[in-house]
């Protein structure tokens, strides 16, 4: 028949017609498996699995890295200067103290490897909630451990905030213990939760 029909372009101006290609799962033209659901649902479990993937590779970082001779150097700076700072009964100060050498840059190449994957996996709404909500993972992550460290915190005020402060206290009576900052969850699975608190602890 002619002219041709237009039932043709208009299947493939429709997004749920065209093949999950990486470069269309890169512009947001097809919707892919997570997006069955829906945005909002898709969202939502999207934010659900980058905070848990987040938290357990700060966990299984401080814990393999940070504390394993493993680590090399990395170990050795960490117990040398941050666990040297805060220790015994000096577990929190007026104003944070830093440590001359600190484990953040560190995060980046396994940041980084999980980003790329969830950029060549996800559609593009849902690539950029992930990146969102790592940042901001991440972001609550370093402010939480420097909350902890302060004999007067704005986030006193909340309980969940104590728990997670007398967890990372005990870590850092027993460094062998509570690796996690925001998510206890891991230290259950790695086998390294401590819940038991010492009178040291007790008295702040």
């Amino acid at each position: 028949m002619w002219p041709p029909s237009c039932s043709i372009a208009k299947r493939y101006d429709d997004p749920n017609r065209l093949p999950a290609t990486r470069t269309t799962r890169r512009y947001g033209y097809a919707k892919g498996p997570a997006m069955t659901l829906g945005l909002p649902a898709a969202t939502a479990m999207t934010i659900v699995a980058t905070y848990g993937t987040a938290t357990f590779l700060q966990a299984f970082l401080h814990w393999r890295l940070g504390h394993h001779r493993l680590g090399r150097w990395l170990f050795r700076s960490h117990m040398e200067c941050h666990h040297a700072i805060y220790a015994g009964a000096h577990l929190a100060s007026d104003v944070y103290e830093d440590e001359k050498i600190s484990l953040t840059p560190f995060y980046v190449a396994p940041v980084g490897i999980a980003g790329w994957l969830a950029f060549e996996a996800l559609p593009r709404e849902l690539f950029l909630v992930h990146a969102a909500t790592f940042v901001a993972v991440f972001a609550l992550h370093v402010h939480m451990h420097k909350q902890f460290h302060l004999e007067r915190s704005w986030l006193d005020r909340f309980g969940v905030f104590q728990r997670r402060r007398r967890l990372h206290d005990i870590h850092h009576l027993n460094p062998q213990k509570n690796f996690a900052v925001l998510e206890p969850l891991w230290d259950h699975v790695f086998g390294t939760y401590q819940a038991r608190m010492t009178s040291t602890v007790e008295s702040r």
